[in-house]
């Protein structure tokens, strides 16, 4: 393989840095994330409040008109029962009408009966008193017949009752008709009055019926709404809980960044060799051994031997597995913690990206060029470093 020049070995590792730098920053972004998931949960929380105070106020607005609506049934029904109480006085009303007019129309009857009568017996008074007259103009007849001038005075004595008695019984019969149309007038009154009273409950029960929909109406809203109110907030608990369990995924994600970035600290000069084998460039800037010039190596190139296996030095996730500029054909692994281990110049690749490999687990071999050799290197949050200072010592 060609020696590296200062600045080709400084493109290749702005291109590697940018490849590496990419994945770190989407890592980066997760505090971002989690004050961003912290102010959606606080707004959500404020919008639950909010809808919390909205259905209690609803639920308050239910209930009174649910008790307005209540009151509003019970005097509706007693308007029904008034209306039915006024119904059958004035039906007991109007029968006592029609008697008092059929009383009145038998003593008018009555009346004129009298009246008949009491013209008959002035009539026939008044004949009696022109032959009792003629005959006393000659009291020669009656001297000779005192039997007939008793009987006269007598049938006189008698018209004179029957017409008083007559008299009498009209005077009583006016009484009673006087009576009678009073009673008439006094039901008459009480009619209207009852027709008034029961078109004023009438128009009463007809206002409290267009309230009572009114108020039915309202409170049916008024639940509707709440019910709906109550669909949000089951939703929108729902999404604060999603969001809640995303930011513990957040968190705990952070969490394991972090508790990688210490464990593989924690490993600094004990992690194993990728391949064995003798270093043949170290890391940083070095002379180059055939040219007077000075090359800058991120990594290390390590001689081994032909389809050797070239293994992980620790537990991670493949990012990258295929040809890579003046790498050959290069492996990386993340593992986590903003920590990337670079295998280049291999022979062949067995690894695929996206898959879980463990500490020793095999990536690929190292290929048969003459020397046979790879190269290594070790990104730790964004900076290449000395594998020489993290790999165990020989």
């Amino acid at each position: 393989m060609r020696p590296w020049s200062s600045s080709a070995a400084a493109r290749t590792t702005v291109l590697l840095c940018g490849a590496l730098l990419a994945a770190s920053a989407a890592k980066a972004q997760k505090p971002s994330s989690i004050r961003e998931l912290d102010k959606k949960i606080r707004a959500g929380k404020k919008d639950l409040k909010q809808i919390d105070d909205q259905i209690k106020n609803l639920e308050s607005e239910g209930e009174r008109l649910r008790q307005n609506e209540s009151s509003l049934e019970r005097t509706l029904k007693e308007l029904d029962a008034k209306i039915e109480n006024s119904t059958r006085r004035q039906v007991r009303q109007k029968i006592s009408i029609r008697e008092t007019e059929g009383r009145m129309k038998a003593l008018q009857s009555q009346a004129s009966v009298l009246s008949n009568e009491g013209r008959m017996w002035e009539n026939v008074a008044v004949a009696d008193v022109n032959a009792y007259h003629v005959k006393a103009l000659f009291p020669q007849r009656l001297t000779g017949h005192p039997m007939r001038r008793r009987v006269l005075r007598a049938v006189l004595a008698l018209r004179i009752e029957q017409i008083q008695d007559t008299r009498s019984r009209q005077v009583v019969l006016a009484g009673k008709e006087k009576d009678l149309a009073a009673s008439k007038e006094k039901l008459v009154r009480m009619k209207t009055e009852m027709e008034n009273e029961m078109s004023g409950q009438k128009r009463s029960k007809a206002d409290k019926g267009e309230l009572y929909k009114t108020t039915q109406g309202r409170r049916v809203i008024a639940e509707a709404e709440a019910r709906k109110l109550k669909e949000t907030r089951e939703e929108l608990e729902k999404l604060i809980g999603k969001l809640a369990e995303r930011k513990e995924k957040t968190l705990a994600a952070q969490r394991e960044e972090d508790l990688l970035k210490r464990s593989f600290r924690e490993r600094r000069g004990n992690l194993p060799w990728p391949a064995e084998g003798a270093v043949t460039a170290r890391f940083g800037r070095q002379k180059h051994p055939d040219l007077d010039i000075t090359v800058i190596s991120n990594g290390i190139k390590i001689k081994t031997s032909p389809g050797q296996a070239v293994k992980s030095v620790a537990k991670g996730t493949v990012v990258y597995a295929s040809d890579f500029r003046s790498y050959g054909r290069t492996v990386i692994v993340d593992h986590g913690g903003e920590t990337f281990s670079v295998y280049g110049l291999l022979g062949d690749i067995t690894v695929k990206e996206g898959e879980k490999v463990a500490s020793g687990m095999a990536l690929g071999t190292a290929g048969d060029e003459n020397p046979p050799q790879i190269y290594f290197e070790l990104k730790n949050q964004g900076r290449s470093e000395n594998p020489l200072l993290w790999l165990q010592a020989k």
